[in-house]
């Protein structure tokens, strides 16, 4: 990950990058072993806030064997592979980067071809995908698809338990009821 960084310091020192926490888990099972570290250690990549986060840290450095572990993710920059610090201005939150191993895979065939056949296999490809994705979706007739209805509708049941409070300036805090 170090060699990446200083690559995109180099290359684009401006832009704001991530590290794949699958990549990153898989260096740190190397020293911490175990399901329940594992777990943690995605908790706390996912925790949507500070206040999550740092109880998900917490559990770690209390399991037995976990306080190495906890140090070893304090010893990380947090802002490339903890989700409750990622800026809102960059539309993403993912915390893989299957999306491009995926589609690396997906044209593992044409990848050898010379460049005309290569993306003339791609745009095929991709075409055959859109029109079975507007297939799929001229059957549903909701605004918004599926998958995302459903995590919004088990998001808006998790909202039920935080309200707002005015602390004075214009400014709110979260209230846990």
């Amino acid at each position: 990950m170090q060699g990446l960084d200083a690559a995109f310091n180099v290359v684009v020192p401006e832009t704001a990058h991530r590290w794949c926490v699958r990549h990153m888990y898989g260096n740190f099972k190397t020293v911490h072993k175990g399901k329940a570290l594992k777990d943690l250690l995605w908790n706390a990549a996912r925790a949507p806030n500070v206040a999550d986060f740092e109880c998900e840290m917490e559990k770690m450095r209390q399991l037995e064997g976990g306080n190495a572990a906890y140090d070893w993710l304090r010893n990380k920059d947090t802002n490339k592979w903890a989700r409750h610090i990622f800026s809102t201005r960059i539309r993403c939150d993912m915390l893989l980067n299957n999306l491009c191993e995926c589609f690396n895979a997906w044209i593992i065939e044409a990848r050898d071809k010379p460049i005309l056949t290569m993306l003339e296999m791609i745009r095929c490809h991709i075409m055959r995908r859109l029109q079975a994705k507007r297939e799929s979706m001229s059957r549903h007739e909701q605004p918004i698809c599926p998958k995302i209805q459903n995590k919004l509708d088990k998001f808006k049941t998790l909202a039920r338990k935080y309200v707002p409070m005015y602390s004075g300036n214009g400014l709110f805090q979260v209230v846990i009821e």
